[in-house]
């Protein structure tokens, strides 16, 4: 077998003649390297490994869930999504005060659309299992929390966040702005001629319907980019999410 972890030798004896580590500190250690380099899936892998050798390992349990949710927050897809709430679930069985793997839960649902079955699940453990209660009904608070930040991220979201408020607004408002100005421009050049009334008010109700289909246009833009920008705020609080700094090999 080679080496997990520098891959140049193979293990003679159990241990490793290049880096000098046994099979399972290799395992690990080529473990937190992968997670290092932001190689979510290499690491859960070599998780996976080692901790079927050292099941009890709650630390390893932990970063490995980790490992799982950040790939499914990176890929997004319901694949990744199923595989680390699988995990995030199967690590606080054995590990229930682990705060932040239920954290990631919260985050995972949340981008899953099941926050209302995970509260289910949360009741039902404050009803029934006293042990594990308090803990329960902390996440509970969050949970409501979380549901109603995104029930109010369409009003709370302002603009997109490299830019100032009346930059935004002077850009998604341009087409409306040109139209206004284009309907002075033009109506000045029309009744500068002898118009009858008729065509007058044919004239007029035309640049009245197109000055408010450049309204509604220019609302739908803005809307849009308030939403962008309170969405793209809100991914990043996601992705910036990790647990303590993993141990460095000396």
């Amino acid at each position: 077998m080679i080496c997990p972890f520098c891959k140049n030798e193979k293990l003679k004896k159990g241990v490793c003649p290049s880096c000098g580590l046994d099979e399972e500190q290799a395992l690990l250690e080529a473990a937190r390297e992968r997670q290092r380099e932001g190689k979510w899936a290499q690491a859960r892998e070599y998780y996976g490994r080692y901790l079927q050798k050292r099941p009890r390992d709650l630390e390893a349990g932990r970063q490995s869930a980790f490992c799982s949710w950040k790939e499914a927050v990176h890929m997004g897809t319901f694949e990744s999504r199923e595989k680390a709430e699988r995990d995030l679930a199967q690590t606080l069985a054995e590990d229930w005060d682990w705060e932040a793997g239920h954290e990631y839960r919260i985050q995972l649902s949340g981008l899953r659309g099941d926050l209302a079955g995970l509260k289910d699940e949360y009741h039902r453990i404050v009803q029934t299992d006293g042990n594990r209660r308090p803990i329960a009904e902390r996440i509970l608070r969050v949970l409501e929390l979380t549901e109603k930040f995104q029930h109010e991220l369409p009003a709370a979201a302002t603009s997109l966040p490299e830019e100032t408020d009346w930059r935004t607004l002077f850009k998604v408002f341009a087409p409306l702005l040109t139209g206004l100005l284009l309907s002075v421009v033009v109506s000045s050049a029309f009744f500068g001629e002898e118009r009858s009334s008729g065509a007058a008010y044919k004239f007029l109700s035309v640049i009245l319907l197109l000055d408010f289909i450049l309204f509604v246009l220019s609302f739908y833009l803005y809307r849009k980019v308030r939403l962008r920008g309170g969405k793209r705020e809100h991914e990043k609080n996601i992705s910036s999410l990790g647990p303590p700094d993993l141990p460095r090999r000396d």
